[in-house]
């Protein structure tokens, strides 16, 4: 039982991006992806990150970003379907995180701790409002099988075929503490 309240993060950039639509399916998992590029301190990484999604030549959008120093930026309602893993669109979650697949676990551990433990909130948040799972997520030919956490490069092909974010990304960390943050609040 938690013994504080989950509350949705704090987003120092708020933007609705035009590329956005409708949702047909149930959230059921959330997917984890990084930028590929780099962190710049301050809200202009991110504001740029919006502006990217806010272009219709892009095809593309993510519902969060968070950068190395925990800020984060709403850009699709978690209503709407952000265009951010394909054929599994319309089922997920997207949150974006500044940085680079090629990072190793030193990298992430001690770099990017607040961004993890803004990740972890939003994982927390997310999954006590729409019933996700804090485990590991399943999916198969275009469908959630467990519901749970993915990242981006276990959608293989079709979610777009990424690698994003990289083999050295700690997943069961971040898993861990939004654990923590569901259980005790924050």
């Amino acid at each position: 039982m938690a013994r504080g309240p989950v509350r949705r993060p704090y987003e120092r950039v708020k933007m609705d991006v035009c590329n956005q639509s409708a949702r047909s399916s149930a959230i059921s998992a959330i997917v984890l992806h990084d930028t590929e590029s780099h962190d710049i301190p301050g809200t202009g990484d991110l504001k740029a990150i919006g502006a990217w999604f806010d272009n219709p030549a892009a095809q593309a959008s993510a519902h969060v970003c968070v950068d190395g120093q925990g800020y984060s930026a709403q850009y699709v309602p978690d209503d709407r379907k952000a265009w951010h893993c394909m054929n599994y669109n319309s089922q997920t979650l997207g949150v974006e995180q500044i940085g680079f697949a090629t990072y190793t676990t030193l990298l992430w551990n001690r770099n990017a701790r607040s961004q993890l433990k803004k990740v972890a909130k939003y994982l927390a948040y997310w999954s006590q409002r729409y019933g996700i799972p804090l485990q590991r997520g399943a999916v198969s030919n275009g469908q959630v099988t467990r519901k749970g956490v993915v990242t981006h490069s276990d959608l293989g092909a079709l979610g777009g075929g990424h690698h994003d974010p990289g083999p050295a990304y700690p997943v069961n960390a971040v898993l861990y503490t939004a654990r923590y943050y569901k259980r005790r609040g924050w």
